[in-house]
């Protein structure tokens, strides 16, 4: 946290704007070796936020998907999700996958339903590698992410439904969204 902070103090006092998402690339990558040179999940679960943190912001604020570090987060994240073979680091990758691609989907394809085409990779990622401890967090959170993607593509993206006049639209989304925890709480739960 210090390195990075490092960074954007020195860019700030010699007055460096910010065009690019390069200190993020930077830190994440300071961040990746510094896991591999001593693992501890802190290190990576600081590492996979710094990365993810550095995507919004290149996506909040230049309006730019930068490839690079989504580069960096698949390979050097993602090598180590394939190497330690821990439920909660591959829970918490296929989470920050899907952020980050939600990013994507929203700021530079301008369709919503290009989402679903990424979810879809990512449960036949979950498919293809055998492994417990990854495939099950892949096809886990892909499949809850797809039936919110469907649960707002049906209640929220109607066109021709007007819920401002239906009190009947607000209770059943109410149970859905209770419907959408408690699913989250089984799967994290078992």
């Amino acid at each position: 946290m210090v390195f990075g902070a490092g960074i954007f103090l020195t860019g700030q006092m010699y007055h460096y704007t910010m065009n690019n998402v390069f200190a993020f690339i930077v830190w994440g990558l300071a961040a990746f070796l510094l896991y591999t040179s001593r693992p501890n999940i802190m290190i990576y679960l600081t590492g996979l936020a710094i990365v993810t943190t550095g995507t919004i912001y290149g996506l909040s604020n230049m309006h730019a998907f930068d490839w690079w570090l989504f580069a960096l987060f698949i390979v050097a994240y993602g090598s180590v999700v394939w190497t330690q073979k821990r439920l909660m680091i591959s829970y918490i990758f296929s989470i920050a996958y899907l952020i980050q691609l939600l990013g994507f989907t929203l700021d530079q394809l301008n369709e919503f339903y290009w989402f679903g085409l990424f979810i879809l990779l990512l449960y036949v990622v979950g498919l293809i590698i055998k492994t417990h401890p990854i495939s099950q967090p892949f096809q886990r959170v892909s499949l809850l992410a797809m039936f919110i993607f469907v649960l707002i593509q049906t209640m929220l993206m109607e066109l021709s439904f007007n819920p401002e006049h239906h009190t009947v639209y607000y209770i059943v989304l109410l149970l859905l969204i209770i419907l959408v925890l408690l699913l989250v709480i089984t799967v994290m739960i078992s």
